[in-house]
């Protein structure tokens, strides 16, 4: 369970929560994803991730490594260009 669904049970807020992805960026350092559900596609410059609603996000940049935090939860390292929905 990740941090915002840690958050959200501790306020009572249980209801329609766990099928939502969430992503934290900084385009310099990387970026953390909520809610992934596997790596679709992998290399230094391209990541793309199957989201656990169904929808994948494409991450461009320079030098990505994958870092997986917890369950369903994962960490790209790398100098961070672009994010798009695919």
């Amino acid at each position: 369970m990740g941090f915002l669904n840690e958050t959200a049970k501790a306020l009572g807020i249980e209801q329609g929560i766990t099928n939502q992805s969430f992503c934290y960026i900084s385009p310099d350092n990387g970026i953390v994803v909520e809610g992934y559900k596997k790596v679709y596609e992998l290399s230094i410059a391209r990541i793309v991730l199957l989201l656990i609603d169904g929808r994948r996000i494409e991450i461009l940049g320079n030098n990505l490594t994958i870092k997986e935090l917890s369950h369903r939860e994962i960490s790209i390292l790398g100098s961070i260009s672009t994010v798009n929905f695919v």
